[in-house]
């Protein structure tokens, strides 16, 4: 299994994502008396990031049988086809897991010869845990917390302009609308900063096309924040509107509900939101229930 790892220090792995990611899929393959087993190899080509590689294989305690199943599951960038280096990467594997059903198509094209399917992406709770619940320490309007990349220039120049909120990201510094961008932060920080915020603000560049999430999303939720989204196609299959989240159809609508939350939205109705999330994605949505779904996918796969 690939997992795509950002460039940091071996010693710093520990409180990424990806690492829990990988303890999440390890528990519920573990529970169901399978091995996950991690191998590290280079990076393919100058300038990615790192790639770690899973291998799959079942057993009997305490007997390890030889064989497995190889398994590669990443978060494909849907602006291009996949790229040679890495349909060279894929071919000896024997499944592909990618988060978006978009992608799916693009690799079967590639690889006809492997198995493509789509793994949603997930969180680990105890990576987002605060010390008080949303709606105690309000201190702003809204927080935005993601990288600056092509295709949000309208949202930058939207938000880079107000006074009322925070972001932080990679890239947005090195953009007028919005140089007062902080550096990014993770985990136990960015869920208390999210709980401070009374929204928490999420713009999917590709809603309309694209069936893939961000792990903003998930972290949001399970951080207690109440996320404000754009809609995004094939959300409501997996959370419901009103319930879980709210959403704005435009910009301008975004805007005037910043401007203005407690006219939309008064805080009871939004504690009630961030509860209701947070225990949604903690029952539903975490790594280690991604890694039952795998289990699953694995067992049809035989």
């Amino acid at each position: 299994m690939i997992v795509r790892f950002h460039t940091r220090e071996p010693s710093y792995h520990i409180h990424r994502e990806e690492y829990a990611m990988y303890k999440g899929f390890n528990k519920a393959f573990d529970d169901n008396k399978l091995l996950l087993l991690p191998y590290y190899a280079r990076p393919y080509y100058p300038g990615e990031d790192t790639e770690w590689i899973f291998s799959v294989k079942t057993f009997q305690r305490p007997t390890v049988v030889p064989g497995g199943t190889k398994l590669a599951y990443f978060y494909p960038d849907i602006r291009s086809e996949p790229q040679p280096w890495l349909v060279d990467v894929l071919k000896d594997y024997d499944m592909l897991f990618v988060v978006d059903k978009q992608s799916i198509n693009q690799f079967r094209e590639k690889l006809p010869d492997i198995e493509v399917r789509q793994l949603k992406q997930g969180v680990e709770p105890i990576l987002f845990k605060t010390a008080y619940p949303y709606g105690t320490k309000i201190k702003r309007n809204w927080i935005f917390a993601g990288s600056y990349y092509p295709g949000r220039e309208e949202f930058a120049k939207v938000i880079g302009k107000r006074s009322d909120g925070v972001i932080f990201g990679n890239g947005w510094c090195e953009k007028d609308h919005t140089s007062w961008a902080r550096v990014d932060i993770y985990n136990y920080e960015l869920a208390a900063e999210i709980v401070k915020s009374v929204l928490t603000l999420n713009y999917n560049v590709y809603a309309d096309v694209r069936e893939a999430f961000s792990t903003r999303i998930y972290k949001t939720m399970v951080a207690g924040g109440v996320l404000f989204t754009n809609q995004m196609r094939g959300f409501d299959d997996i959370f419901k509107k009103g319930e879980h989240y709210i959403e704005y159809e435009s910009l301008s609508e975004m805007e005037k509900v910043i401007d203005n939350v407690a006219e939309y939205y008064d805080i009871d109705e939004l504690v009630r939101i961030s509860r209701n999330a947070k225990e949604e994605v903690t029952k539903n949505h975490t790594y280690y229930h991604r890694g039952i779904e795998l289990i699953k996918h694995l067992e049809e796969y035989k």
